[in-house]
């Protein structure tokens, strides 16, 4: 069994359960709950998600689907679950081919994706579509599993990683941060005379763990900065147990987050976990660490849209419903009529409403 924890994961995958879990096991992560639906015979995503939404020792939630049943119900209970928490979901079967073997396991008809696709969006879940994904959102949404912003700072001791990191950023359409003049000449104090002065911040490869703790606190400070991502590799002088206790010991203002992607094997091992157990997600390359974090910015976008439409106040419809009812009536009535002036193309019969005859046909 999995360490407790605050992501649950619900499956339609027996199969995947097993991998996840024994990756988590190695990982060190554990779950709110674990749950394996099968073909949703008596219980599916919606129930389960009605409740999750409600418990206080969930956070997130993580879905694993290759069909749905009650959309209706699930549409319904994906938005109250989202609204509070991240929803994450891989959804199987996107193609002609993959449907038909999706459906082979669990005897449902898997249906057409873009419809999944638009369904996921407007109940505000976040898809992925690969299993690393999934991987990439336990970590975070373990550790981190608050809105977070999207303006992004990279701290690294590595040029060619940092340039790495960005090009994945750009290619997302995340942001990289604009350093504000203040934040630049702070770090001018400490930092080599060679540093890059502009994001990503390189503080050179001889950089110990002081000189990479004082930049990473000098970024968080910076107001056009949500995130830093501390990026490491071990190098002559760049311990990487020292700094990543450094970096777990920086104190993160509110609304604010610290990721690190230690780059290595061995050499990193102890420091990862160590910034782990501080609840600082920590990835194996930069590229993970980035996808980890635009999954929980569309997160935050995709909430966002949700309590605007949940707190937006429905326009009054004019009239009583029998009034508007009536309205209709007479419209059935007058499209049997001919028109005053009937085209050849037009059948004595039939004719086009007006706007207003259309809205009123549509509000009643």
């Amino acid at each position: 069994m999995p360490a407790a924890g605050s992501v649950a994961f619900i499956s339609q995958s027996g199969a995947l359960c097993t991998a996840i879990l024994d990756w988590a096991l190695l990982q060190g992560f554990g779950f709110s709950h674990f749950i394996s639906l099968g073909n949703q015979l008596d219980v599916g995503f919606a129930d389960l998600l009605d409740h999750l939404a409600d418990d206080p020792e969930t956070t997130s939630a993580i879905l694993y689907i290759e069909s749905i049943t009650q959309s209706r119900h699930f549409m319904a209970a994906a938005k109250k679950f989202a609204i509070r928490k991240p929803l994450i979901a891989y959804r199987a079967g996107r193609f002609t081919q993959s449907a038909k073997a999706a459906a082979s396991l669990t005897g449902a008809m898997a249906g057409v994706d873009a419809v999944y696709d638009a369904a996921m969006k407007r109940a505000g879940i976040v898809r992925v579509f690969d299993l690393q994904s999934l991987f990439e959102c336990v970590e975070l949404l373990t550790l981190h599993p608050q809105p977070i912003g999207p303006r992004l700072a990279i701290v690294t001791n590595a040029g060619g990683p940092g340039v790495m990191a960005t090009d994945t950023l750009l290619e997302q359409n995340g942001r990289l941060a604009d350093l504000t003049s203040q934040t630049i000449n702070k770090l001018d104090t400490f930092l080599p005379l060679n540093w890059s002065r502009s994001n990503p911040i390189d503080v050179i490869g001889d950089a110990d763990a002081e000189r990479i703790s004082k930049a990473v606190i000098a970024t968080l400070a910076d107001p056009n900065v949500d995130t830093v991502l501390a990026l490491l590799t071990p190098q002559a002088m760049t311990h990487p147990t020292q700094s990543a206790r450094a970096i777990a010991a920086i104190p993160i203002p509110p609304g604010k987050a610290i990721l690190a992607s230690l780059m290595g094997g061995e050499q990193i091992a102890e420091g990862r976990h160590i910034l782990q157990q501080n609840k600082i997600p920590t990835f194996e390359t930069p590229e993970q660490a980035i996808h980890g974090l635009m999954h929980l910015i569309d997160y935050t976008k995709k909430r966002e849209s949700l309590r605007a439409i949940t707190d937006s106040a429905p326009t009054p419809l004019p009239g009583t419903r029998e009034e508007r009812r009536g309205c209709v009536e007479e419209l059935i009535k007058s499209s049997t009529q001919p028109l005053a002036k009937p085209s050849p193309e037009t059948s004595p019969s039939t004719r086009t409403l007006t706007e207003p005859e259309s809205n009123s046909t549509l509000t009643s």
